[in-house]
């Protein structure tokens, strides 16, 4: 598609903003299926049809010129009206199409959100789910993802949110490990006791309690880390120690009676937001806000998994 009489393609631009969020040509051709020759090409291309160099090559590093950085801006807000307009035109049909890149934690997709996806899918045959399940913390922008859901309190000021249900938490223990070293009956009990901890945070921002003087931390001895929720909540069932986990992933272990939830007289541990989160930059394509949707309403601010617990 010719956008004037200079042979502006909108693939070339495309091309470019892609380079632009992906850093590296390699990258962006993966990102668009494409050969990384066929990437050097359109931006040959659109250089020589704007009369300005765009990008700055070197054997080990690549950047934007001054032009670039300014054309930049200007594309990607082209290309955001573009996807806006197609939407509206397409609202007017039923049917969803089109891929969506969506990061998640791995034990809430493995436990929660994969039937979701299904469900989804097989709703919409023409969208493309592109799934990628770690518990890293991911840059949507550098890695090209059209959005991501994040449990607990957000950092990120660059990105849009929308809260998608609550991410309760509760302080467990195996009934063996009550017998053999008795349960805690305040939040000072806490301090020195041995626990089982996750190795993505530190011990003030796991074993953080809501209390009637405001919120506080407590201080157990790490006994078992590990990176992974489902091998923290294995460990606690094994009786290593004590934990602090979501709701959701012990739910079912405290229904079996692998778990007691531990209830304390002072304190109880701090909810936490699950959110999904957007680029501020990028076009929500109606395809991304109904996935949205769907979350939404699935789990709600009553999640059907904190059914197993005390209230």
């Amino acid at each position: 598609m010719h956008l004037s009489n200079k042979g502006l393609r909108l693939d070339e631009i495309e091309t470019f903003v892609a380079i632009m969020e992906a850093g590296s040509m390699i990258e962006a051709a993966r990102r668009l299926s494409i050969s990384a020759s066929v990437v050097s090409k359109r931006i040959n291309n659109l250089e020589a049809a704007l009369g300005e160099r765009l990008l700055q090559r070197s054997t080990r590093s690549l950047g934007a010129t001054e032009a670039g950085e300014a054309f930049y801006g200007r594309a990607l807000q082209i290309l955001n009206d573009l996807n806006e307009a197609a939407d509206v035109v397409s609202s007017k049909a039923t049917a969803l199409s089109g891929p969506i890149r969506l990061a998640a934690p791995l034990s809430f997709s493995l436990t929660h959100l994969s039937p979701l996806l299904l469900k989804f899918a097989a709703a919409h045959p023409d969208v493309i789910l592109k799934v990628d399940t770690d518990d890293r913390f991911v840059d949507l922008m550098s890695e090209g993802y059209d959005l991501a859901l994040r449990l607990g309190r957000l950092e990120d000021s660059a990105l849009i949110a929308r809260r998608v249900t609550i991410s309760r938490r509760a302080l467990v223990c195996s009934p063996g490990f009550a017998s053999k070293h008795g349960l805690p009956a305040s939040l000072s009990d806490l301090d020195g006791m041995r626990a089982v901890t996750y190795g993505h945070r530190s011990i003030s921002q796991q074993w953080r309690f809501a209390t009637a003087g405001g919120e506080l931390s407590a201080q157990p001895v790490s006994v078992f880390e590990a990176t992974n929720g489902d091998i923290q909540r294995d460990a606690a069932v094994d009786g290593l120690g004590i934990t602090i986990l979501p709701t959701f992933l012990c739910a079912g272990a405290v229904e079996r009676g692998d778990l007691i939830q531990v209830s304390l007289t002072d304190a109880e541990p701090t909810a936490e937001p699950v959110h999904a989160v957007f680029p501020q930059n990028r076009y929500l394509s109606r395809r991304v806000r109904a996935l949205v949707d769907s979350f939404a309403e699935a789990f709600g601010d009553e999640p059907p998994w904190d059914k197993a617990f005390k209230t």
